[in-house]
């Protein structure tokens, strides 16, 4: 079997069951062999089956595997490399620099327009406050939704690190660090999308969220526009 993936492959030792003894599934054998080995195994899968299978990459600390998402070198508006990292810890590209104070004090609450592309460049949704482009100015119905949502949200007065939120971490981490008026391009692997069905940004119209929804494991190209930052109430 190692031959026929193209040889590195270990033998299974004795007593230790063949992937197809405990279910067979791309989870196991991600496991036994090298990443190299098993999107030859899964590519030839595929292809007997006419289907497309996604690889595990790694588990997480519950055991749930995410999706292999290769980030590509270039995509419609040039070179990935000219991104860079932003205070969220997310690859960004600035495309207008604002003004005022930077996003966003604990609690307060940033407003967001925003537009989800794909990498060569086709939008799959935009909110009505997003600028459009040439050939956009009649997208096809209800645009999407202006988000409103603390980024560095407080829980009882304490950072609510790791919970889950109405935004995709992408835009929530996303738009730390930029000033109001100002314009970000967010590098949207899978595992900073959607989690849940009703995370946002979400498109209004049944078909631009069927196309989200086919296109969510890829990686998506959103852009999002700070129109201004609620600070948090304080209490009096």
């Amino acid at each position: 079997a190692a031959a026929a993936l193209g040889g590195g492959g270990r033998a299974f030792g004795a007593g230790e069951p063949p992937p197809s003894a405990v279910g067979g599934t791309s989870e196991v054998l991600a496991e036994r062999l090298s990443r190299r080995q098993t999107l030859a195994l899964n590519g030839a899968v595929a292809a007997g089956l006419g289907i497309s299978l996604l690889l595990p990459e790694r588990a997480d600390a519950g055991g749930n595997f995410e999706p292999v998402a290769v980030v590509p070198t270039t995509y419609f508006g040039g070179n990935v490399s000219d991104f860079s990292e932003s205070e969220g810890g997310i690859r960004v590209l600035e495309l207008r620099e604002g003004q005022g104070e930077p996003c966003c004090a604990e609690g307060a609450e940033a407003l967001v327009e925003w537009s989800i592309r794909l990498r060569n460049g086709l939008t799959i949704d935009a909110s009505a406050g997003f600028p459009r482009r040439s050939g956009e100015a009649d997208m096809a119905g209800t645009p999407g939704p202006t988000l409103r949502f603390a980024a560095r949200p407080l829980v009882y007065g304490i950072r609510g690190v790791g919970m889950r939120s109405d935004i995709i971490e992408a835009v929530r981490e996303g738009v730390l660090g930029m000033r109001p008026n100002g314009v970000r391009r967010i590098l949207t692997l899978p595992k900073l999308g959607w989690r849940y069905a009703d995370q946002q940004p979400m498109p209004a119209d049944e078909d631009r969220r069927s196309m989200l929804v086919d296109n969510k494991l890829s990686v998506l190209f959103i852009e999002v526009k700070l129109v201004g930052v609620q600070p948090p109430l304080v209490d009096t």
